[in-house]
């Protein structure tokens, strides 16, 4: 996590309550914070740390903005499906999709993560504040949209069948706080896929 003056931010991944289960809609900064589902150890930790820094908001020991950010991708990822999926279809290799790819998550783009966090720093913002891509994005679709950015054979993209109890993943995040705010401009993914390629 990175902690400078004003700013906590839980780091990359999620968001302390896991951003709740993808059928639920948009999650907003008011949602309950509740990670059991999912890596509960993980993103309680992230939990403990925003309560701390919130305490110290509240008691005027610290002005704390909190920045809640989704699951980030973009150049210079170390691991992650979005780079799995990256190098695999770049070298002409097939990826297979578990769960017929239905899982989803809210991708950000790691510029507007750091777009945002320059952005709190700079105005002195106070509060919670999610930042996604405000959109919730299937494997498939992930999938799918790099094939079309590489012009490679979609046959290379494989699908196992539906399990019968499928993780539905993740949630997307509400990101009009921050949008209010004028934190961040949100990237759309097929721009910030061709970022991480580096063809744009």
């Amino acid at each position: 996590c990175l902690s400078s003056g004003n700013l906590y931010a839980p780091g990359a991944g999620s968001t302390p309550g896991g951003g709740g289960p993808a059928d639920a809609g948009p999650v907003d900064e008011a949602s309950p914070t509740y990670p059991s589902g999912r890596a509960p150890y993980y993103l309680a930790s992230k939990l403990c740390g925003e309560i701390w820094a919130s305490h110290l908001d509240q008691t005027d020991q610290i002005a704390v903005a909190v920045l809640r950010p989704s699951a980030i991708y973009g150049p210079g990822m170390s691991s992650g499906v979005v780079r799995v999926f990256v190098e695999r279809l770049s070298a002409g290799l097939p990826v297979v999709l578990s769960d017929a790819g239905r899982y989803h998550s809210d991708l950000v783009f790691v510029g507007d993560v750091v777009q945002a966090t320059i952005a709190a720093l700079r105005q002195g913002a106070r509060g919670v504040f999610n930042v996604g891509s405000g959109h919730s994005t299937s494997v498939a679709e992930l999938a799918a949209a790099l094939v079309a950015i590489l012009g490679c054979d979609p046959q290379l993209v494989r699908s196992e069948p539906a399990g019968l109890h499928p993780s539905p993943g993740l949630a997307a995040l509400d990101i009009q706080r921050a949008l209010a705010a004028g934190l961040y401009a949100p990237t759309p993914l097929s721009v910030g896929l061709s970022r991480t390629l580096g063809i744009t």
